[in-house]
């Protein structure tokens, strides 16, 4: 199944309406950049929405090519962004627990003022190939 990388969101649609709308979608397709679309008399909705998660809003009716084109493709961009600044804080939480765990298990030295120096390490040994 393809991943779809834009949704334009009608805030007033029939089956879904406001922010349990931008909710749903958010759910369901987690990778996806949302653009609201809302009313000439409500941009209140689209900054609510945009804070509840979506990428960007647009006012209905005042929406010309060029600016869809811009908001859709940005809106992508954005999307994609905050998923690499997401994995990276994922990345570097794991790194940082796996360095205190690392240093939580190592043995501790036994001498104190000596001219021997201890130092303990990890040691991985060499991974088997096997020709397939």
């Amino acid at each position: 199944m393809r991943q779809v990388d834009c949704v334009l969101l009608d805030l007033h649609l029939p089956d879904a309406a406001g922010l349990d709308a931008v909710r749903a979608i958010q759910e369901a397709g987690p990778h996806t950049a949302i653009i609201v679309l809302t009313g000439l008399a409500e941009p209140r909705a689209g900054v609510e929405a945009v804070t509840a998660g979506a990428q960007d809003y647009l006012l209905k009716g005042t929406v010309e090519p060029e600016l869809l084109q811009r908001a859709v493709r940005y809106a992508v961009h954005r999307k994609h962004a905050e998923r690499a600044s997401a994995d990276l804080r994922a990345s570097r939480m794991r790194a940082e627990e796996n360095a205190r765990l690392e240093r939580e298990l190592l043995p501790q030295p036994m001498l104190d003022t000596s001219p021997v120096t201890v130092v303990s390490r990890y040691h991985r040994p060499p991974q088997r190939h096997t020709a397939a």
